[in-house]
């Protein structure tokens, strides 16, 4: 993550309560220095009884700030300039706005004016020169903060602490307080020191115009008015976009887009012409279709199945057994990218925060989330090591990859959508373990009116009668489930 600048006046300055939101554990923010801005004035914003903000006595007052734009030559107004995280900006600038009319926007420094600290013009010099070489020193550059928009009946200006009387009047906001309070500047950051001052002001407040500002601009508390902003990691987002329904394709591809690892798959043509494929060996029928229709489902081929020292491993299962499926399965996988057919790798994986691992999963399996061994990371969790695909079935890229919450592979997921966008009517199936996730998965899809066929040396369990047992439920009862076919059999069909 990168680091950005970002110009502050008030309660987020060094000293005040606010201070630890520029703040991570990780990468505390770093203070510049202080720099004029023009055009802004700094105000207090008193908080009226009605307000969600307002605190009665004996609690303290609530100290505000509000730097408004007034576009006036003769005002500015002194800020803290922070080098601070990306990933905080929002939170600084959006966490808890009182009114609608705060937004944010990019400041002008004045890089002449006396009261910009040399640190601050050196940075933001050397930064200019990174951007255009050629140019000379700039006199302002703009920098992101956040601004009020509305002069509201509840703010009360604060006086001015200095400036150029020639030219501008200067407010800052830790010595405007104390001026506001009639203490030192030395004592403005004491908790309470302001309370007198504060709950004068209150008393000077027209209520009738603050009752109707308030029913327009300012915001309630949570849960009557939410407060949306924030970062999303890629799988949060597609969490979120699933849930939206986008994954739907109603509301546009891009849209769509957002819930795929690889969005590009979703249409990507075959790599050859469709052609007839037909499997006259299959049981309990000739299996057939079109190889535009149809797609290789590759289940759960992740390390911590199928290493020595993987979860499986230490759940005291014999990993051999399911290792033995991988060369013939690469075989299929071969011959089935050579037929341009779509090529789908699922993954048994739940977002960071394990929002989307029901409590009985977790009940049953308490080793999900945790670390059983540091070089593979958190168990079931997406995007750690142990989680991946195993080296010799890594997916390329314009194939599909879903990652399930559960054992199915549509529970959860946009698995049918991506299936049907690209004409996909019958399956191949791959995959780890037979009886449980690729069983479940075939299952689902079967109740979807799609034709499955497991491919039995392509698929393992770490109990050889579960998968005896798979095999002959799926193909029972003139195919209740499907088809069963060997490698060799689909092999040879995918090179016809």
């Amino acid at each position: 993550m990168g680091r950005t600048l970002l110009a502050v006046s008030g309660t987020l300055q060094d000293g005040f309560e606010l201070r630890g939101n520029l703040d991570l554990a990780e990468a505390p923010a770093v203070l510049v220095g202080a720099a004029v801005v023009k055009g802004v004035k700094a105000y207090l914003d008193i908080k009226e009884p009605g307000c969600r903000e307002y605190q009665a006595p004996p609690k303290p007052a609530r100290v505000n700030p509000a730097n408004v734009v007034t576009g006036e030559a003769r005002d500015a107004n002194l800020y803290a300039v922070y080098l601070v995280d990306e990933r905080v900006v929002l939170r600084a600038l959006l966490g808890e706005p009182r009114y609608l009319a705060i937004a944010p926007d990019a400041v002008r420094v004045d890089l002449r004016a006396e009261e910009t600290s040399p640190a601050v013009v050196a940075l933001l010099e050397a930064v200019a020169r990174d951007v255009d070489p050629s140019a000379p020193p700039p006199s302002e550059v703009s920098l992101l903060t956040v601004l009020s928009t509305h002069l509201a009946p509840t703010f009360a200006p604060l006086p001015p602490t200095g400036g150029d009387p020639g030219a501008y009047a200067l407010t800052s906001f830790p010595e405007g307080l104390a001026q506001f309070c009639g203490v030192a500047v030395e004592a403005v950051r004491t908790p309470g020191v302001a309370d007198a001052a504060l709950r004068r002001a209150e008393g000077t407040l027209d209520a009738a115009k603050c009752a109707a500002t308030r029913g327009v601009l300012a915001t309630s508390a949570p849960p009557n008015y939410p407060r949306l902003a924030a970062v999303w990691e890629s799988d949060t987002l597609g969490r979120l976009a699933r849930e939206a329904g986008f994954a739907r394709g109603e509301f546009g591809e891009a849209l769509a887009s957002l819930a795929d690892v690889f969005p590009q798959a979703l249409h990507s043509p075959p790599a050859r012409g469709s052609f007839a494929l037909s499997v006259p060996t299959a049981r309990p029928s000739p299996f057939g279709c079109r190889s535009a229709a149809l797609a290789l489902v590759m289940i759960d081929w992740q390390r911590d199945f199928l290493e020595v020292g993987g979860f499986g491993d230490s759940l005291g299962n014999d990993v051999k057994r399911l290792q033995a499926a991988v060369a013939p399965t690469a075989r299929l996988l071969a011959a089935a990218r050579g037929a341009g057919l779509t090529i789908v790798h699922t993954l048994e994986a739940h977002d960071k925060e394990l929002h989307d691992c029901p409590p009985s999963k977790k009940r049953r399996c308490s080793a999900i989330g945790k670390t059983l061994d540091p070089s593979r990371g958190r168990v079931l969790v997406r995007g750690e090591p142990g989680n991946a695909i195993i080296e010799e079935l890594q997916p390329r890229e314009g194939e599909v990859v879903v990652h399930k919450p559960g054992k199915g592979a549509f529970f959860g997921t946009d698995m049918d959508a991506i299936l049907r966008r690209r004409g996909v009517s019958h399956l191949l199936f791959s995959g780890v373990t037979t009886e449980v996730c690729v069983q479940t998965t075939m299952r689902e899809a079967n109740d979807r009116g799609y034709e499955c066929l497991l491919v039995s040396d392509a698929t393992e369990s770490y109990f050889e009668e579960f998968k005896k047992a798979t095999i002959e439920m799926v193909v029972a009862q003139g195919g209740i489930v499907g088809w069963v076919a060997t490698t060799d059999e689909l092999v040879k069909a995918l090179s016809t």
